[in-house]
């Protein structure tokens, strides 16, 4: 019997776990790919908000259940205490008494492969597969795996493998500010229905919302969320978003926007937000993103609303009917009174994308006439219309 494990702390499980674990089944053809997530991990705690070790057992079965042979175990998170690789394997042994093991591991673990517990035991038990990119880290681990040959009689095969860019730190920065992620829709959905990733409890209650965003804005902007979240509305009701999420994210989306450069640079650091040269001169371009990631983990909004608030000044790619239809009551709320402003409210409840479209290229005109800074959120935004067009 021959058997692939590969562990990890797998927080959350992302795509570059999803393509190591394909690439290990489709090369070894294993009658048993063992993914086991970690309990407690031996080197370091887990980070703040980190789900349960049940939970990210579940996003594991999430994630990888659908890939042939695999089977998610619950080995490592059902032990009372830590588990160096060398007991796992061991009590594989002890399960598995013919069965081959072969450990998965990346290119960076070959590299301190050699500092790992009993190490001269587990390289008498297993094999070892290495995922490598192909040309990017060869001179360096063909030369460490002859060092382990050599040192440890250990046994190393190299898999050539293009991995997918995808961080855990990045990840988990992005889902406790609300962002759009590139995890599985499955895997998604449970992280957000089990408020994973997130300090917020409790979605605050239409009421108690509004009095927390009357108190932390002026009147006139008060008054200009609240008419924004009017037309929200009436916009989700013609076109086919959910209502109650397009006033709630009208009442936020402009939650940051008379704070101080400072400020705001003070909460893009707090929740890990990119930000460039641009960003750092001008508050306004990070008051989308900001918001966002208050409307999410403090005011507990859904991911849906934060991500309608952070593109609402902008634009962005893959704007959902939300996103859109809280971008264009944003700019034509009922004291908007710029030339063609009421020839877009007119537009926009027979044909949404045409407003779309109008407010876009509005915008960039206005912007080329001012010889301003173009973000390419908006000509993304818009390139997208016009593509839907064809």
């Amino acid at each position: 019997m021959n058997i692939v494990l590969y562990g990890g702390a797998f927080n959350p499980p992302h795509a570059g776990h999803r393509a190591a674990v394909q690439r290990l089944s489709d090369f070894f053809a294993p009658d048993l790919l063992l993914v086991m997530p970690t309990g407690q991990p031996m080197h370091k705690p887990l980070p703040p908000l980190s789900p349960t070790p049940q939970q990210r057992l579940e996003l594991c079965r999430l994630t990888f259940g659908d890939i042939a042979n695999v089977e998610v175990s619950d080995y490592e998170i059902s032990r009372p205490q830590a588990s160096y690789t060398v007991d796992t394997v061991q009590a594989l042994k002890q399960r598995y008494p013919n069965a081959s093991i072969t450990l998965g591991i990346g290119s960076d673990m070959l590299l301190a492969l050699h500092q790992w517990h009993n190490v001269n035991y587990l390289c008498k038990l297993v094999n070892i597969a290495v995922l490598s990119r192909t040309g990017a880290d060869d001179i360096e681990l063909t030369r460490q795996a002859a060092y382990l040959t050599d040192r440890l009689d250990a046994r190393i095969t190299i898999v050539p493998h293009e991995p997918v860019v995808a961080g855990s730190f990045a990840l988990r920065a992005l889902l406790r500010r609300g962002g759009r992620t590139p995890l599985l829709q499955s895997v998604q959905q449970y992280i957000d229905t089990h408020w994973l990733y997130r300090s917020a409890g409790l979605q605050l209650s239409l009421d108690e919302m509004t009095d927390a965003v009357e108190s932390a804005l002026s009147p006139e902007r008060f008054a200009h969320s609240v008419r924004t979240a009017q037309t929200a509305r009436q916009l989700a009701q013609r076109w086919g978003a959910d209502p109650d999420d397009a006033y709630r994210a009208g009442l936020l989306h402009d939650l940051t926007k008379s704070l101080a450069l400072e400020a705001q640079l003070h909460l893009c650091r707090q929740y890990d937000i990119m930000v460039n040269q641009l960003d750092k001169t001008r508050a306004v371009y990070l008051h989308g993103r900001t918001g966002a990631a208050l409307a999410f983990d403090v005011y507990g909004e859904s991911r849906a609303v934060a991500c309608a608030i952070e593109c609402h000044t902008t634009g962005g790619a893959n704007m959902d009917r939300l996103a859109q239809c809280l971008y264009l009551a944003d700019k034509i709320e009922p004291q908007r009174s710029y030339a063609n402003a009421q020839q877009l409210r007119t537009l926009a409840e027979h044909d949404l994308n045409a407003a779309l479209l109008a407010t876009f290229s509005d915008a960039l005109r206005h912007l080329l006439d001012r010889n301003a800074v173009i973000l390419p959120e908006g000509l993304t935004a818009r390139n997208e219309l016009l593509d839907a067009r064809q």
